[in-house]
Formats: structure tokens, C-alpha cells, sequence
């Protein structure tokens, strides 16, 4: 802030005056004000963790619940993550998430790097869900907008962000651990994943999607979550039957309005 201060007296047009660095300071309190609360809710919250020894406890009340099963225990790690990576900088939010929630993965056999980058992965994801949902108050501050309205906006664009990680474990060779056609295989399967996600949530490709064609593209992409070459062939099946349609039906509405306008 001084280094911008001290170059902003080179040109004209960028010197600031007593009277803007007053402003200037006026509105950055009142924008932090938003950020502030939100920080120290989210203190509260890692205080009562950490001091209550709860963090520690963990990897026993994943083990308890799930009953060892990997597909019951990634979604209870994944809540941990979300909760324990809340308000914190990204140093502290691995380190922490490090401790408590990767050693349950590793003892379930996922990969080290897997299980590192899953709860990294959902540690980091904490910024954009609500309630706390750090990046989105500090961006409704900027934007003058609703912070809670923004958190659940910010939420929704990254909700198909929340599939990358369970490919993970699923299927390391998305982080290159395996031969180069498994990587490349992993990749494109993600990707389409990935697509299949996104139009699920917003409800649009090419054109707006019905509920149907919603589940449908929702399923696609939990096929291709699982790695085996049935489940992937499955949901590739699915993703480019609803791409078809919905391309054939957007071509066939564009052709007929020209139709119709001339009848009328």
C-alpha cells in the first residue's frame, strides 16, 4: 500500500490527494467489516477444534461411521475438510487438514498424493461454501452485493469443482500416477465429468435442459468418477446422447422460426 502511495505521485493524473487517501481509508474499513465478521466466526469455530481435541478425533469417527467402506468415509473427510479449512490461509489450512483428516485416507489405501490432495483440494473449496465462504465475502465487499447471496452463488459455479477430487482417489492417474494412456484416458474422462456437472447444475446446454436431461447428465458424470473402462463407456454413452439431442433440437427450433415468421 505505501509502495502505491509513493508511485502514485509520479504522474499527474494518478497523485492522490489528502482528500482521497482520506476516502480511501473510509471505505476500506467499511469493506472490511463483512470480512472481518466472517474471520472471526470461522476463529471461533477452528478455536473450539483444536482445543476440544477434536481434530485428533477424526480419523475414529470416520472409521466408526463408515465401517472401513472408502465410499461411505470420503464424504464424512470431505464435511471435515469443508469445516476445518474455513477462514484459514492455505499454509495453515494444509497443515491442519494434514494431521487430522489424510491419515484416515492413507489407512484405507488411498495413494499419499490422492489422499493429500483431496482434503487440500476441499480445504481450499471451504473460500466459496457457505456459511463462511471467505473469497465470496471478501468479493461481495468489493461488489457491493449481498454476502450471503454471493457465498451461494460462488458455491454453485464451484460445485462442479467438487468432483475433481473424488477422481482423485478414484482414479490417481488424473495426478499422472500410472502409465501415460491411463493419464491421458483420465483426463479426458474428467473433462467430460466435469462438463456433465456444470450443465447438470446450471440447467443449460445449448439450450435449457429439462429435469430429465438434468439427472441424466448428473449420472454421466458420477459414471465417469469410477475408473474401469464400462463405467466410463457408460457414461461417454449417456453424455453424447444428450449432447445429440439437444443439438438436433436447437438445430430443428432454429430452421422452424424462420418458417414461422413467414406464415405469419
Amino acid at each position: 500500500m505505501v509502495s502505491m502511495l509513493i508511485m502514485s505521485l509520479f504522474k499527474k493524473e494518478t497523485r492522490i490527494g489528502f482528500t482521497k487517501i482520506k476516502k480511501a481509508f473510509a471505505d476500506a474499513g467499511s469493506d472490511s467489516l463483512t470480512v472481518t465478521g466472517a474471520c472471526a466466526a470461522a476463529g471461533i469455530v477452528i478455536g473450539v477444534v483444536l482445543l476440544t481435541g477434536l481434530g485428533v478425533k477424526i480419523g475414529d469417527f470416520v472409521f466408526y461411521f463408515s465401517g472401513g467402506r472408502l465410499y461411505l468415509a470420503l464424504p464424512f473427510i470431505m464435511l471435515a475438510s469443508l469445516v476445518l479449512g474455513m477462514g484459514l490461509p492455505t499454509l495453515v489450512c494444509y497443515i491442519l487438514l494434514a494431521v487430522t483428516t489424510a491419515p484416515p485416507l492413507i489407512k484405507m489405501g488411498v495413494p499419499p498424493m490422492a489422499a493429500h490432495m483431496f482434503i487440500f483440494y476441499f480445504g481450499m473449496l471451504s473460500m466459496v461454501t457457505p456459511p463462511v465462504a471467505m473469497a465470496a465475502y471478501a468479493g461481495a465487499a468489493l461488489a457491493k452485493s449481498e454476502p450471503m447471496k454471493t457465498g451461494f452463488l460462488a458455491w454453485k459455479f464451484a460445485l462442479a469443482a467438487f468432483l475433481l477430487p473424488y477422481v482423485f482417489v478414484y482414479n490417481p492417474a488424473l495426478l499422472l500416477m500410472g502409465s501415460a494412456g491411463e493419464c491421458i484416458l483420465a483426463s479426458i474422462t474428467s473433462i467430460i465429468g466435469a462438463v456433465c456437472l456444470s450443465a447438470s447444475v446450471v440447467g443449460y446446454l445449448n439450450r435449457k435442459l429439462t429435469w430429465f436431461w438434468r439427472l441424466v447428465s448428473f449420472a454421466a458424470a458420477l459414471l465417469l468418477i469410477k475408473p474401469g473402462w464400462i463405467t466410463d463407456l457408460i457414461g461417454i454413452v449417456l453424455a453424447l446422447i444428450m449432447v445429440v439431442y439437444h443439438w438436433q433440437s436447437a438445430k430443428q427450433e432454429a430452421s422452424a422460426d424462420p418458417a414461422q415468421g413467414n406464415r405469419s
